[in-house]
């Protein structure tokens, strides 16, 4: 193989791998526009609906919350969630102790709110998804959230 083939070569592939790894925003436009969405963004990148704002108390970034949820990629897999557990045995988690999209969505709702956090990767789990969760590196995150209670 000559220089020219193999230089050829090489570029093709480093394009092939550029483009098969979709934007994350590209991948948050897309959601959006599929689902009908009317989304916010924050400045931070993290996008979200409210669907019922809910009447109760807005949490702090250091509140101790209860929320029901569930978690899923963007081609609808799911891999997270707690909806079906009664709501006196949901167990009580300080935001401080959860991914930054998590911290930065909770506290838009108020107790008793519903919505959706559309995470990108650099607010979740980036590079480094926890082992044996089902969710690939660098993965845009889809929660639907209802806040059940802050302490």
């Amino acid at each position: 193989m000559n220089v020219k083939n193999l230089l050829f070569l090489v570029l093709a592939i480093g394009l092939f791998t550029a483009c098969s790894k979709e934007d994350p925003q590209v991948t948050i436009d897309n959601y959006i526009a599929e689902n009908n969405l009317d989304a916010q963004s924050t400045d931070e990148g993290l996008y979200y609906v409210i669907d019922k704002e809910g009447t109760g108390k807005r949490p702090v970034s250091n509140s101790d919350v209860k929320v029901h949820y569930k978690g899923s990629l963007t081609d609808g897999t799911d891999f997270d969630g707690n909806q079906s557990t009664p709501v006196a045995d949901v167990r009580p988690f300080n935001l401080q102790q959860v991914i930054s999209g998590w911290q930065l969505g909770i506290p838009l709702f108020k107790e008793g709110g519903e919505g959706l956090l559309i995470i990108p990767p650099d607010l979740g789990y980036g590079s480094n998804p926890p082992s044996g969760s089902g969710i690939p590196k660098n993965a845009v995150l889809v929660f639907e959230v209802k806040l059940l209670d802050v302490e």
